[in-house]
């Protein structure tokens, strides 16, 4: 059963093939099918009939075929224009067949109308006005496979013209022809009632054929306006894709040239070797928002005396770390070279440098870019640490039996107390207030914690509600977390950034100092 409808399918795409327009691959399809299925029927009708003949022969004997064998006997017998007809029209069928496999559709479609105009002729000729219908075959299947007026209007004349000549012949011949003597007023009721079947028929015909080019018009133009767009689309998607790949080599050429500027920024960092010897117990929690930071650690030592400094400069990233370079430039040059060991004296003329460099003047509307700082200077021949901060703190952490270094605000945990030395509300830079830097001096015990930080770990978002971590939080994990080591110290602040801010990116550079005196 497979195998059948396999090879029907075969016979019905004949001469179907990518490249077959859309609107003719129904008429093809339906020209098989119908040719293979007349074909079928006709041969089968051709071997019925002749079956019927040999049965004729076999019961008049030899002298019904007059001795000349079978194929003479088969042409003598009363079904021999039917064996003769049902074989021509089987041949002209599967002439049909060839001719579309051939790709010769149009020859396909006139011989089949051709042949269909003869055989309803030989059908009304032989079996009179009860064969007439098949004159609607001649007169349909040219509306059907043709578009054009001009193609299917003269088949249908031709039909009408021949089935009314027909007509008369077999009226004038019904002897011969068995068709009844009727008189003219019958024989014109006859021709108009088969005309008027006709022209419902052929008006059904074309309106559905009409209605259907109509429609296959509309789809045709919807697919143009498709098959536009698709360009279109495929055109901008290229463009995309274009930009996409010049925008990645752009970015890899970027992204190479920040990465060289990191390690260029890291080379202008402190040597570690240099804060190990100085204070070997200290840690250093850095992380970029981006490649490079805005926010850089400084330190010095310089005539017994450990000079220490967190910077926050405006902005992050390639600005940020400009920033960052000049301010690490300007403390080398005001602290190594100019022995400047004060830390509001640093600080003033660290913002003298900036504005200068800037060329800020303290205008409505100009660059506001400089530094928070927070920047010690510790003497551990005297115990004591001078302190100066531009909108930046120090906090200092103190067992809590101790004396207390001052008159601060403090926060007490687990036996310890954080002791805030606020900064002032001074900006590195051209500001409403160019007032003195505060210097707070203070007397430190041994095992004392300072911390020293920028505003990026208190202020990164995160948490279950998505707010900042804050400095109440921050306040208590520096307490929660004094006593242990430095390198514990540093993996602690660490990992519960990373467990607050979760799936949230880092907003800002981030940068904590800690060092144990």
């Amino acid at each position: 059963m497979k195998s059948i409808t396999y090879y029907y399918y075969r016979v019905l795409n004949l001469g179907i093939d990518v490249n077959t327009p859309s609107e003719k691959i129904l008429k093809i399809k339906i020209l098989n099918g119908f040719a293979a299925i007349a074909a079928f029927i006709m041969f089968v009708a051709t071997l019925l009939v002749i079956s019927l003949s040999i049965k004729d022969i076999a019961l008049t004997g030899p002298q019904g075929t007059d001795g000349k064998g079978l194929l003479t006997g088969l042409l003598n017998t009363r079904y021999s224009t039917f064996i003769l007809f049902d074989f021509v029209s089987t041949l002209v069928c599967l002439a049909v067949l060839l001719l579309n496999h051939l790709k010769k559709h149009s020859a396909s479609v006139l011989l089949l109308c051709i042949f269909s105009i003869i055989v309803a002729s030989h059908y009304y000729w032989l079996k009179g006005s009860l064969a007439a219908i098949y004159f609607f075959i001649p007169i349909l299947l040219p509306v059907v496979f043709y578009d054009k007026k001009s193609r299917f209007i003269p088949f249908i004349l031709a039909t009408i013209t021949i089935m009314y000549a027909l007509t008369f012949i077999m009226n004038s011949n019904d002897l011969l022809f068995r068709m009844p003597s009727i008189n003219t007023s019958r024989l014109f009721g006859y021709l108009m009632n088969f005309t008027i079947t006709f022209l419902i028929l052929f008006f059904i015909a074309y309106h559905f054929k009409k209605e259907n080019l109509r429609n296959e018009m509309k789809l045709r133009k919807k697919n143009q306006i498709l098959e536009s767009q698709a360009e279109e689309i495929t055109a901008q998607r290229d463009e995309l894709i274009k930009n996409k790949v010049e925008i990645e080599s752009k970015n890899i050429n970027i992204t190479d040239s920040i990465n060289y500027a990191k390690s260029i920024q890291t080379a202008l960092l402190p040597r570690h070797e240099l804060l190990d010897e100085i204070l070997p117990d200290h840690f250093i929690l850095l992380k970029p928002r981006d490649i490079v930071s805005g926010d850089f650690y400084w330190f010095t030592y310089i005539e017994s005396l450990s000079v220490i400094a967190a910077v926050d400069c405006t902005g992050h990233g390639v600005p940020g770390a400009f920033m960052s370079m000049l301010g690490s430039a300007f403390l080398n040059e005001i602290v190594n070279k100019e022995y400047m060991t004060h830390p509001g004296v640093i600080l003033r003329r660290l913002r003298k440098e900036v504005i200068r460099s800037l060329h800020q003047k303290g205008e409505a509307g100009e660059s506001k870019d400089g530094m928070d700082i927070a920047l010690c200077v510790i003497d551990n021949e005297n115990m004591k640490i001078q302190f100066a901060g531009a909108n930046n703190p120090l906090y200092l952490v103190r067992k809590k039996d101790k004396e207390a270094p001052g008159d601060f605000i403090n926060y007490e945990s687990d036996g310890h107390v954080l002791y805030e030395i606020k900064g002032d509300r001074l900006p590195v830079s051209a500001g409403y207030s160019m007032e003195n830097y505060t210097m707070h001096e203070i007397s430190f015990l041994k095992g004392d914690m300072i911390y020293l930080f920028s505003d990026g770990y208190a202020d990164q978002f995160g948490g279950p509600q998505g707010k900042k971590y804050g400095y109440r939080n921050f306040k208590q994990l520096l307490l929660e977390n004094n006593t242990a080591s430095l390198d514990v110290q540093h993996a602690r602040l660490e990992a519960r950034l990373n467990e607050w801010k979760g799936n949230i990116s880092q907003i800002d550079d981030i940068l904590v100092v800690g060092v144990r005196l």
